[in-house]
């Protein structure tokens, strides 16, 4: 076989600059979004938790998920 029938890294990266696969950057950007929220939710002490109406059991169960999962 020959190299034309395997992407290699740089293939890949060429086509993700170009515009490609919009929707996996899409996914990896809310995964990205979603782990830092979480990450912020977890900081927050108990009385800034209750000034936005969220429990802290609320906050821990929410923080603990993995990012992927919504």
């Amino acid at each position: 076989m020959t190299s034309a029938y395997f992407k290699t890294s740089f293939d890949i990266r060429s086509d993700l600059e170009r515009g490609r696969y919009p929707q996996l950057l899409a996914l990896v950007g809310t995964w990205r979004a979603r782990a830092r929220q979480r990450r912020d939710l977890a900081a927050l002490t108990a009385e800034q938790l209750a000034d936005v109406g969220i429990t802290v059991a609320a906050a821990r169960a929410e923080s603990s998920k993995p990012f992927w999962m919504e």
